[in-house]
């Protein structure tokens, strides 16, 4: 893993925990884990749109 991709990764879990997880969950994991299933289709909603971008870019 390149110096440049591990920093992103960092700053990713980093985001996670402090704004997700402490900020809006308020540390509760409970209140995090009963909404796993919106989560999860909001990020692959995201990342569908990110390869279309990125497929449009290359194009």
């Amino acid at each position: 893993m390149t110096e440049a991709r591990s920093e992103g990764c960092a700053a990713f879990v980093n985001c996670w925990f402090d704004d997700i997880l402490m900020g809006v969950y308020e540390g509760q994991s409970r209140k995090l884990l009963a909404n796993q299933k919106t989560l999860r289709s909001a990020y692959l909603f995201h990342v569908h749109q990110q390869l279309a971008i990125a497929k449009e870019a290359r194009s």
